[in-house]
């Protein structure tokens, strides 16, 4: 388990100085310092094929004028947020540029080349960071492109959003572009069922693609999130991402189907997924995905090296409401209610992703033949081991009452819950 063992008593926090410690509890949480890691920074380094889902929908009141997403389902920021961790640097905005530029400073040191800027639409709240992430990832040589969200009206507006997103931003240096010069977006729940409020029909993708690839100016490369080969197929996409685990144990073979097909594979490695917090207050049911001290994170990187991905895709960054951020998280006071990533430090993650790439650029390099195995420190057990059993009984701040612990089910499927 990745829950400290610390109790209330012993030390005042895991792993806090005790200058940050002071400076927490004299300015709050909202004035927690940067933190600033000793690791230099060699942008040449940095994989162009590795890719990293971002969410700028943060907000607070210092640079927003009010909470967003922070406060979701009657969480009560600073100190109560909907996540299961608490990031280092508090309860931030990413409209605050000290933050993004601490963000791309932690990507470039973790020798990602590409973040995914998770869009809900022209002049939406999370378009409103663009331009700022724009220009800080430029200063660390990182490239963007989008994660094109099922916000409500996409179906409607996919074609005029695309073309939005190349005439606002196509032209900037940092904005992503592959080895042939096109754009490239990711479009999560593309292939959804029938009975699923995003559900777009196959073959509305394949006449969308179309007529954006009659222009030149928007031929672009578009993966679909599926493993579905048929519907990828008639849907017109390039080619898959997975987002989620739940092909896990399948991925050589369905790289060999899309490889197959000439299309593009990128399965998505995750650190763990918890979700608790933010439904705590709601009763929804809840999913539970453990990290095992960075085992589960290191399974996943071999199956997906071992996939032979043309792209590597993380989830996370920063996706706090599902735990899935590979963002450093503060070794927090047990009683608040929040894990951490004890007994790693809080770069853990971090500092592994950057392990994960080098292993994979040697792999690719041919000078490792054993591309299914990271370094000793990474052997770990089967993806599919046991041991998915709540971390805690009680995950709320002691002054709110929480509601009865909910019961944990088998997971079906892997699907974000859109939070607007």
């Amino acid at each position: 388990m990745d829950r400290t063992k610390h109790r209330v008593g012993k030390k005042p926090s895991h792993g806090l100085s005790r200058r940050d410690f002071l400076h927490l509890a004299t300015f709050g949480i909202p004035g927690m310092a940067l933190y600033h890691p000793k690791e230099a920074i060699d942008s040449s380094r940095l994989d162009r094929n590795v890719h990293i889902f971002y969410y700028p929908w943060w907000a607070n009141p210092k640079f927003n004028g009010e909470w967003y997403h922070w406060n979701l389902k009657g969480h009560r920021p600073a100190a109560d947020l909907a996540s299961d961790y608490f990031p280092l640097l508090g309860a931030y905005s990413t409209s605050d540029p000290a933050v993004v530029r601490q963000h791309m400073r932690w990507i470039s040191q973790a020798r990602i080349g590409v973040i995914c800027l998770s869009f809900w639409g022209k002049h939406s709240f999370e378009d409103l960071s663009t331009p700022l992430i724009l220009d800080t990832a430029q200063r660390f040589n990182v490239k963007v492109n989008f994660h094109i969200e099922p916000y409500a009206y996409r179906r409607q507006s996919f074609i005029d959003d695309i073309l939005y997103l190349l005439d606002e931003y196509g032209q900037h240096l940092a904005f992503y572009r592959n080895e042939k010069q096109k754009p490239l977006f990711y479009i999560f729940k593309s292939t959804v069922g029938k009975e699923d409020r995003d559900y777009i029909s196959d073959e509305e993708w394949n006449f969308m693609l179309y007529r954006l690839r009659l222009d030149s100016r928007s031929d672009s490369v578009f993966l679909g999130q599926t493993t579905d080969l048929g519907r990828c197929l008639r849907s017109g996409f390039d080619g898959v991402y997975t987002y989620g685990v739940d092909t896990v144990s399948q991925w050589e073979e369905i790289g060999e189907w899309f490889h197959s097909a000439g299309l593009l594979w990128s399965p998505s490695i995750l650190p763990g997924y918890i979700d608790y917090r933010e439904k705590a207050y709601t009763g929804e049911k809840t999913r539970y995905i453990p990290r095992e001290d960075g085992n589960t994170y290191d399974r996943m990187a071999e199956a997906a090296i071992s996939s032979q991905p043309d792209i590597l895709t993380i989830t996370s960054f920063n996706e706090f409401h599902e735990g899935t951020q590979i963002e450093p998280a503060m070794r927090f006071l047990e009683p608040m209610g929040y894990l951490n990533y004890y007994p790693q430090s809080s770069l853990y993650y971090i500092r592994a992703t950057r392990r994960i790439i080098e292993h994979w650029q040697e792999v690719k390099n041919k000078k490792i033949t054993t591309p299914s195995k990271l370094p000793s420190a990474y052997n770990s057990p089967s993806i599919n081991a046991p041991g998915t059993k709540s971390p805690r009984k009680n995950l709320m701040p002691q002054s709110r009452k929480a509601k009865p612990q909910l019961k944990m089910r088998q997971r079906r499927s892997y699907s974000r819950r859109v939070h607007h």
